[in-house]
Protein backbone atom coordinates (compact mmCIF):
# COMPACT_ATOMS: atom_id res chain seq x y z
CA UNK A 1 0.00 0.00 0.00
CA UNK A 2 2.84 2.37 0.81
CA UNK A 3 4.48 1.85 -2.62
CA UNK A 4 1.21 2.75 -4.37
CA UNK A 5 0.96 5.99 -2.38
CA UNK A 6 4.55 6.92 -3.21
CA UNK A 7 3.93 6.21 -6.87
CA UNK A 8 0.69 8.23 -6.82
CA UNK A 9 2.42 11.18 -5.13
CA UNK A 10 5.31 10.98 -7.61
CA UNK A 11 2.87 11.01 -10.56
CA UNK A 12 1.03 14.04 -9.14
CA UNK A 13 4.32 15.87 -8.48
CA UNK A 14 5.53 15.12 -12.01
CA UNK A 15 2.23 16.34 -13.44
CA UNK A 16 2.38 19.59 -11.44
CA UNK A 17 6.00 20.22 -12.43
CA UNK A 18 5.18 19.56 -16.09
CA UNK A 19 2.15 21.82 -15.93
CA UNK A 20 4.17 24.61 -14.30
CA UNK A 21 6.90 24.26 -16.91
CA UNK A 22 4.33 24.44 -19.73
CA UNK A 23 2.65 27.53 -18.26
CA UNK A 24 5.98 29.33 -17.80
CA UNK A 25 7.11 28.50 -21.34
CA UNK A 26 3.83 29.55 -22.92
CA UNK A 27 3.88 32.83 -20.97
CA UNK A 28 7.38 33.74 -22.16
CA UNK A 29 7.07 32.41 -25.71
CA UNK A 30 4.80 35.31 -26.70
CA UNK A 31 6.54 38.61 -26.12
CA UNK A 32 3.51 40.83 -26.73
CA UNK A 33 -0.25 40.44 -26.41
CA UNK A 34 -0.99 42.52 -29.52
CA UNK A 35 0.89 42.64 -32.80
CA UNK A 36 0.17 44.27 -36.16
CA UNK A 37 2.37 44.35 -39.25
CA UNK A 38 2.10 47.15 -41.82
CA UNK A 39 4.39 47.40 -44.85
CA UNK A 40 6.94 45.11 -43.21
CA UNK A 41 7.01 47.09 -39.95
CA UNK A 42 5.77 45.26 -36.88
CA UNK A 43 3.92 47.24 -34.20
CA UNK A 44 3.55 45.49 -30.84
CA UNK A 45 1.98 46.21 -27.47
CA UNK A 46 0.93 44.54 -24.24
CA UNK A 47 -1.60 47.24 -23.33
CA UNK A 48 -3.98 47.54 -26.30
CA UNK A 49 -4.03 46.94 -30.05
CA UNK A 50 -1.37 49.18 -31.65
CA UNK A 51 -3.95 50.89 -33.87
CA UNK A 52 -5.85 52.12 -30.82
CA UNK A 53 -2.64 53.36 -29.20
CA UNK A 54 -1.56 55.17 -32.36
CA UNK A 55 -4.98 56.81 -32.66
CA UNK A 56 -4.70 58.00 -29.06
CA UNK A 57 -1.23 59.41 -29.68
CA UNK A 58 -2.30 61.22 -32.84
CA UNK A 59 -4.89 63.13 -30.82
CA UNK A 60 -2.27 64.53 -28.41
CA UNK A 61 -0.77 67.97 -29.00
CA UNK A 62 2.29 67.76 -26.73
CA UNK A 63 4.98 65.15 -26.27
CA UNK A 64 8.00 64.69 -24.02
CA UNK A 65 10.81 62.77 -25.72
CA UNK A 66 13.55 61.53 -23.40
CA UNK A 67 16.83 59.93 -24.48
CA UNK A 68 19.61 58.51 -22.37
CA UNK A 69 23.23 58.70 -23.46
CA UNK A 70 26.16 56.81 -21.95
CA UNK A 71 29.52 58.25 -23.05
CA UNK A 72 32.12 55.73 -24.10
CA UNK A 73 29.61 52.98 -24.92
CA UNK A 74 29.07 53.78 -28.59
CA UNK A 75 25.34 54.37 -28.06
CA UNK A 76 25.34 58.11 -28.68
CA UNK A 77 24.61 57.83 -32.41
CA UNK A 78 22.18 54.98 -31.79
CA UNK A 79 20.16 57.21 -29.44
CA UNK A 80 20.64 60.48 -31.34
CA UNK A 81 19.05 59.22 -34.56
CA UNK A 82 15.66 58.27 -33.05
CA UNK A 83 15.68 61.44 -30.94
CA UNK A 84 16.16 63.55 -34.08
CA UNK A 85 13.58 61.52 -35.99
CA UNK A 86 10.91 61.79 -33.28
CA UNK A 87 11.48 65.53 -32.97
CA UNK A 88 11.41 66.08 -36.74
CA UNK A 89 8.27 64.06 -37.36
CA UNK A 90 6.34 65.41 -34.39
CA UNK A 91 7.26 69.05 -35.06
CA UNK A 92 6.38 68.66 -38.75
CA UNK A 93 2.94 67.45 -37.62
CA UNK A 94 2.51 70.62 -35.57
CA UNK A 95 3.04 68.96 -32.20
CA UNK A 96 4.79 70.65 -29.28
CA UNK A 97 7.85 68.56 -28.32
CA UNK A 98 9.83 68.94 -25.13
CA UNK A 99 13.13 67.09 -25.51
CA UNK A 100 15.16 65.88 -22.57
CA UNK A 101 18.59 64.35 -23.18
CA UNK A 102 20.23 62.85 -20.13
CA UNK A 103 23.76 61.56 -19.80
CA UNK A 104 24.37 58.75 -17.33
CA UNK A 105 27.38 56.93 -15.96
CA UNK A 106 27.85 53.15 -15.80
CA UNK A 107 25.74 52.94 -12.62
CA UNK A 108 22.81 54.81 -14.18
CA UNK A 109 23.41 58.03 -12.24
CA UNK A 110 22.54 61.15 -14.24
CA UNK A 111 25.71 63.16 -14.84
CA UNK A 112 24.27 65.81 -17.17
CA UNK A 113 20.90 66.78 -18.57
CA UNK A 114 19.68 69.11 -21.32
CA UNK A 115 16.28 70.28 -22.54
CA UNK A 116 14.85 72.41 -25.29
CA UNK A 117 11.90 73.58 -23.13
CA UNK A 118 9.61 72.89 -26.09
CA UNK A 119 11.44 75.29 -28.43
CA UNK A 120 13.23 73.55 -31.30
CA UNK A 121 15.61 76.51 -31.64
CA UNK A 122 16.88 76.31 -28.05
CA UNK A 123 18.85 73.94 -25.88
CA UNK A 124 19.96 74.45 -22.31
CA UNK A 125 21.67 72.44 -19.62
CA UNK A 126 19.55 71.75 -16.55
CA UNK A 127 20.68 70.76 -13.06
CA UNK A 128 19.21 70.17 -9.63
CA UNK A 129 21.11 73.18 -8.30
CA UNK A 130 18.89 76.03 -7.21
Amino acid sequence: MEKKQEFFIAVIALFLISLSFFVILSEFSQEFKYSVSRDGVEFVSNEAPPGELMQGLSEKSSFIVVSEFRPGTGTTTVMAEPLTMFNSVLVSLGKNVVTIAKETDATGKITACQTNDGNVLENRRITVDA
